[in-house]
């Protein structure tokens, strides 16, 4: 390759020397001018030193049959060292080095599993390179691959993901898109797996709905379609609000009943905005069972609820105590039950 360089070089010079020949004096001239030949010179000898150099080598899986789906392919390249004179390796630097490709027919095409040696590829990729070029190494050391003859089914996406909003925000739901996946895989790995588990997701500090790219997490046998899904996180400002809720008992026999003092109280809690038109006294749930106050001597009794509704947090009850009394029910209200 000495031959191609030499004539670039010399090109460069000719066009170098009708540039400043045109600004410069002749004097100036004559020193810039060697100046740039000796340069030149230099870098020439320095290319014709060996060296070795790093590179990728593509891989390509051809002749595939339609029938079979490759449940884990091989990498996309092999790393190697490579060692020929500076010039040539500068070639292969520009031109890049030529692919390598592994024949599936003629590997095991029954098991569903494929392991060979780097060796495989790199005598082809000797042969496509330089005869003066030699290998040094490649890595890694052994490659391999996995397939199937389109066994699949469709499974759930399962989220592994920490979400979090910043204070005065909530997260109002989290949904991935698509809930379920196609899993292709051998019967074996199949029957392990229950669902398409994500990656692990961190969104803390949220203040804002937002929709990223979520990968599947991968498992050596295994292919998905999509290898994809969306994770929608929908968060919204809190904003307080304040409801009069019931207290009712529960668990009462017939002849008795309970009244509180007050019969209603506040409700005080924290939703978001897109929520806070639909919270209403009914979504909660405030009761005494017969069971908490009928040996109760001080007629007071702590609340607590029962039932609060999604999206909601901070929740207070005002007041936290109230007085009651268990009444017996007259004969006549009990006759009408």
């Amino acid at each position: 390759m000495r031959g191609p360089v030499v004539s670039f070089f010399l090109r460069t010079m000719v066009r170098v020397r009708r540039f400043f020949s045109r600004i410069m004096n002749r004097g100036v001239f004559a020193f810039v001018f060697f100046l740039l030949l000796s340069a030149a010179f230099w870098a020439f000898l320095a290319l014709d030193d060996e060296y070795e150099r790093e590179f990728d080598v593509p891989i390509e899986l051809v002749n595939v049959p339609e029938n079979v789906v490759i449940t884990t392919p091989l990498p996309n390249t092999i790393h190697v060292v490579l060692k020929d004179h500076g010039s040539q390796l500068m070639n292969y630097h520009y031109t890049g080095v030529p692919k390598v490709s592994v024949d599936f027919a003629n590997y095991d095409r029954h098991s569903g599993f494929v392991s060979f040696p780097v060796t495989d590829l790199t005598k082809q990729l000797l042969q496509k390179l330089n005869a003066s070029t030699r290998l040094v190494s490649a890595k890694p050391e052994r490659l391999e691959y996995l397939f199937n003859f389109g066994m699949h089914v469709r499974m759930p996406v399962r989220l592994q993901a920490t979400v979090k909003a910043e204070a005065s925000f909530a997260v109002s739901s989290v949904r991935v898109v698509p809930d379920s996946v196609t899993v292709w895989a051998s019967q074996e790995i199949l029957d392990t797996l229950k669902a398409a588990y994500t990656v692990p997701v961190y969104a803390t500090g949220l203040m804002a709905s937002e929709t990223r790219d979520v990968e599947l997490l991968p498992v050596r046998g295994v292919k998905y379609a999509p290898e994809m899904v969306k994770l929608n996180i929908v968060v919204d400002e809190m904003t307080e609000n304040d409801v009069f809720v019931t207290v009712r008992g529960t668990n009462f026999p017939a002849t008795k009943r309970l009244r509180t003092f007050p019969s209603k109280v506040k409700v005080t809690f924290q939703v978001g905005t897109k929520s806070y038109s639909r919270i209403t006294a009914d979504d909660f749930v405030l009761l005494l069972s017969y069971d908490e106050v009928k040996d109760k001597a001080d007629g007071r009794a702590t609340l607590s609820l029962r039932s609060i509704p999604q999206g909601v947090s901070h929740v207070r009850i005002v007041p936290s105590v109230v007085e009651f009394l268990i009444e017996d029910v007259p004969e006549s209200e009990t006759e009408d039950l």
